[in-house]
């Protein structure tokens, strides 16, 4: 398999190059060992893997760190446990080499939105949603959440018929704005898919530590 086939790495341009660093930097710069940072806080690699076959990135071999330059080249399987500082590091990646300039934070989220709504439309999921509510969704993603994501939690602290409160804890800076309401962008799509209608997401508050998020929606 060639780097290009697996939508790897490819030498681009010094600028484009320069400010897809930057960004990576700066993540990485506020944790506290780097890319090596919380070893033991993971993540499926499902929650990722076609993202990145969906928005390739093209940087020079050697310009990122090792850990993210393999996940890059050699994409794990779906079901293999990544720490999460290094998933976190592809969408920064993601974030910048596709959408700086083309939308910003506001494109990049409506991407990840797309990403879901394209999973959770297979017939598998769509059979599965069909039988639920947006209630019933969401406190199942609350008790399932460490089947994906093990070092950090989710929990539901405020509930009705129309909206949800909730609140994520993590590893000092492990999670910002943008982390947070990409997950909870993810969680809109399911409730649409157990039909929920007019969804809306709003950051509530973040710490280095901690998040709540708001969801309101109309029933079915």
């Amino acid at each position: 398999m060639t780097d290009a086939s697996a939508g790897s790495l490819e030498v681009s341009g010094q600028l484009m190059y320069a400010a897809v660093v930057s960004r990576l930097e700066r993540y990485l710069a506020r944790l506290p060992n780097g890319v090596d940072s919380y070893p033991d806080v993971v993540v499926k690699a499902s929650t990722f893997t076609a993202c990145i076959a969906d928005k390739p990135l093209h940087i020079r071999r050697g310009q990122v760190p090792a850990p993210i330059e393999k996940l890059i080249l050699m994409p794990p399987l779906v079901s293999a446990w990544v720490p999460e500082v290094h998933m976190v590091s592809i969408f920064k990646l993601i974030g910048d080499h596709h959408f700086e300039g083309r939308g910003g934070t506001e494109a990049f989220l409506e991407w990840v939105y797309d990403q879901n709504r394209k999973l959770l439309g297979g017939k598998l999921y769509r059979a599965l949603f069909w039988l639920l509510n947006p209630e019933a969704v969401f406190r199942g993603v609350e008790q399932r959440w460490g089947t994906f994501r093990r070092g950090t939690s989710l929990s539901i602290v405020q509930r009705s018929a129309r909206h949800a409160i909730f609140e994520f804890r993590y590893p000092r800076h492990l999670l910002d704005d943008e982390g947070l309401l990409a997950i909870s962008t993810a969680l809109r799509a399911a409730g649409e898919a157990a039909g929920a209608k007019r969804t809306a997401i709003e950051l509530v508050d973040v710490s280095p530590v901690l998040g709540h998020v708001r969801m309101d929606w109309v029933p079915p």
